[in-house]
């Protein structure tokens, strides 16, 4: 891969890679974004984190993205849902700062928060005027070398705040290092969780180590085979996984 940039700042190295025509962001060793401007998907965990927005009805018109990095997510959400209004929040403003100029995230509909993800989330919960998301996916994954999870899936509270941050019938996404690690989720283990959930669903993708969650809060419409919902929603969209040509790969498996 081709660097095309680099930056050091306070301990931490940052690249820019080439591999053809897409663009991948490096932080002390661990990828963060991936893009390619004239491709909708990626070929890897972003594009699972995303997918769950077909599940929710009526479709999302807000979506919050905690850990934005150089912006995978938004980018992919914004090109399927091109009328919803999109909210990041990412600690790194080097990551900002490479999102906006080299991957594009910027434009109308979209605010960008530089803040560190659980205190924002405490004073969105705290005020009045906070209102509900359809979609809350958290990414919050960072580490030097391998990457690690900044809040452990097993954290109850934590998840339990994400649950509230969503309106009846909405979607909480969580980007798992593992599939064992997605299983020790709270939303799995803890009984006031799962009381709270409609359905659960498991997405990976070919030689990904990352497991995807996604958790329908109750409140919608039932969902008794959410993977089969989410694959017919994607080939009404013209986005079906078993043709090639989609650039999308996924297998699924439901968790609750």
């Amino acid at each position: 891969m081709a660097l095309l940039w680099s930056r050091t700042r306070e301990g931490r190295r940052y690249e820019l890679r080439r591999a053809g025509g897409t663009v991948r962001l490096y932080t002390d060793g661990v990828c963060h974004s991936q893009h390619h401007p004239r491709r909708l998907f990626t070929g890897r965990v972003w594009d699972l984190l995303a997918l769950p927005a077909f599940l929710i009805d009526p479709p999302p018109r807000r979506a919050l993205v905690l850990g934005v990095g150089g912006g995978s997510v938004l980018l992919i959400l914004r090109r399927l849902f091109p009328s919803m209004a999109l909210v990041g929040v990412e600690q790194d403003p080097v990551h900002l700062e490479v999102g906006r100029r080299h991957f594009g995230l910027r434009g109308s509909g979209l605010r960008l928060h530089r803040a560190e993800a659980r205190a924002w989330v405490a004073r969105h919960l705290a005020a009045s005027e906070g209102l509900p998301f359809d979609l809350v996916v958290e990414d919050l994954c960072g580490g030097r070398g391998v990457p690690e999870r900044a809040v452990p899936a097993s954290d109850a509270a934590w998840l339990g705040r994400l649950l509230s941050l969503l309106r009846p019938g909405g979607a909480l996404v969580l980007n798992c290092l593992s599939r064992e690690e997605l299983a020790s989720c709270a939303c799995l283990r803890d009984g006031r969780l799962r009381r709270r959930l409609a359905a659960a669903l498991r997405l990976q993708a070919p030689y990904e180590e990352n497991a995807v969650g996604a958790f329908l809060r109750k409140g919608g419409p039932p969902v008794p085979d959410p993977g089969a919902l989410l694959r017919r929603r994607l080939r009404q969209a013209g986005l079906d996984p078993a043709r090639r040509a989609t650039g999308l790969r996924l297998a699924t498996r439901r968790l609750l």
